[in-house]
């Protein structure tokens, strides 16, 4: 086991602007020394009272196949390969965020353009898991987080380069992938990019939202996080354990915290339009929600 996790890997992206790369697990005050090939550029940092460590490596020319070397005085090392610096987006949100690539009619196209941009366009997926508290803190695809069911579709995976063949490339967001290539285009080809998609079909945004955005919004609407109404808890407490509040945020955002985003892309609303209030009330709960969220 590394200390690092699934989000820091093998063709990741990170952020041109001021990226930062982070570690925990490590003894307190543990020395890190991390260097970027080619150039040989090297940064040092210490573990802090909790194991973690993190260094930003400022501001970095954008581009592909760099190599990220970590030594750590405990005597752990880990190498990350074929890096690249360009913008990186969050796709988050409910089922039309989550709706497949291959379902689109000219699929095929797409899937045959991605080997030409293989090495600029990456992406990363994560799984659906929900947790009762943000104690998770690395992705890891599985150790300590809460498997909704056994993954047999739509599964999490680290790091890779888009392609025409893989199973979780044809099944990527449509609406992450199209935004980020055609952004690719609209930065003339020259900046990586990279996408993480974190969604999950038929959720509320109370599951996204920290306990602390929750506590922000207390008017209409919003008793789904409160105390029951009529002994019901309307659709937070349904068969989907990633409507309670706070789970996907615990399990699928907060993992993500140390990572610098470009952007949040989020869509949609729908599964809020159903509270015991009413729609307007509905209206008015998540006009609140979604900033506070954000």
């Amino acid at each position: 086991e590394d200390g690092q996790g699934g989000s820091c890997d093998d063709h990741m992206v990170l952020r041109r602007q001021n990226p930062r790369v982070w570690g925990l697990r490590e003894p307190e005050g543990a020395r890190i020394q991390l260097t970027i090939t080619p150039g040989g550029e090297t940064f040092e940092a210490r573990a802090d009272a909790e194991g973690r460590w993190a260094v930003r490596l400022g501001l970095r020319q954008a581009g592909t196949g760099f190599n990220i070397s970590v030594a750590s005085s405990s005597g752990r090392t880990r190498r990350l390969a074929d890096v690249a610096f360009g913008e990186v987006f969050l796709c988050s949100g409910q089922s039309n965020m989550e709706y497949d690539l291959d379902f689109l009619g000219d699929y095929q196209s797409l899937l045959d353009e991605a080997a030409l941009i293989s090495e600029n366009v990456r992406i990363m997926r994560v799984d659906h898991y929900s947790s009762p508290n943000h104690t998770v803190d690395t992705l890891t695809w599985g150790l300590n987080w809460n498997r909704t069911a056994p993954c047999e579709d739509r599964c999490g995976g680290p790091w890779r380069r888009v392609d025409g063949t893989s199973d979780m490339m044809k099944s990527f967001s449509a609406v992450c992938y199209l935004t980020g290539r055609n952004l690719f285009y609209a930065l003339n080809r020259t900046v990586p990019v990279g996408l993480v998609e974190s969604n999950w079909g038929g959720t509320r945004i109370e599951s996204w939202s920290s306990p602390e955005a929750l506590s922000e919004c207390t008017g209409a609407g919003t008793a789904a996080c409160g105390p029951p109404v009529d002994g019901n808890w309307e659709r937070m407490n349904s068969t989907n354990s990633g409507n309670e509040c706070s789970a996907a945020y615990n399990g699928m955002i907060h993992p993500l915290l140390p990572m610098r985003f470009t952007a949040l892309l989020w869509y949609q609303g729908e599964s809020n339009t159903d509270t015991w209030q009413g729609r307007w009330a509905s209206a008015e709960n998540y006009a609140c929600r979604f900033p506070a969220a954000v």
